[in-house]
């Protein structure tokens, strides 16, 4: 149709968008959601996921985001079906004093909080560990064929075992 806009309005986008094939993902303060890139129409929105989502990350059929909810003061990692929007799992966890986004590596789920990494279990939810590190994570956690690394304190690079976090 001529003259007609194909933008789609939303309240304030709190995410870095993720594109997986056609399709884009993104959080606004009041929900998640997936369009097709295409024409912009919406495929489905989760309004449970509220305030301040961030940092989405695609893999397999999951979409993973994490939701800084300040009402409440809880930091939340879902894992949603890409599909649908439906929520899999959620894990609360520790508050993150800078919000990187999770990787999945072997079946498992590494996320940065503040301090601390955390291995959790990609199709439950279950943690599987987590640890403490002597710095703030100041990186997104990235993987070789053996190892899970990142940044503390901007100036060291930790380079742990996947299995233990050792």
């Amino acid at each position: 149709n001529p003259g007609k806009s194909t933008y789609a309005m939303v309240d304030s986008i709190y995410s870095d968008p993720v594109i997986a094939g056609d399709i884009i993902y993104y959080g606004t303060r009041n929900e998640f959601m997936s369009r097709e890139i295409v024409n912009g129409h919406m495929l489905w929105h989760n309004d449970n996921i509220k305030s301040w989502s961030r940092f989405p990350s695609f893999y397999d059929e999951f979409i993973f985001t994490q939701s800084m909810d300040y009402k409440t003061n809880t930091y939340t990692l879902l894992c949603l079906a890409a599909k649908t929007g439906e929520i899999k799992w959620k894990k609360e966890i520790n508050s993150p004093h800078r919000i990187f986004p999770p990787v999945v590596y072997r079946q498992r789920v590494y996320m940065a909080s503040g301090e601390n990494m955390y291995a959790i279990d990609l199709h439950s939810g279950a943690l599987i560990w987590g640890k403490q590190y002597p710095g703030l994570n100041t990186s997104n956690p990235a993987f070789t064929e053996r190892a899970v690394l990142f940044t503390l304190n901007n100036s060291s690079i930790m380079m742990i075992n996947p299995d233990n976090g050792s």
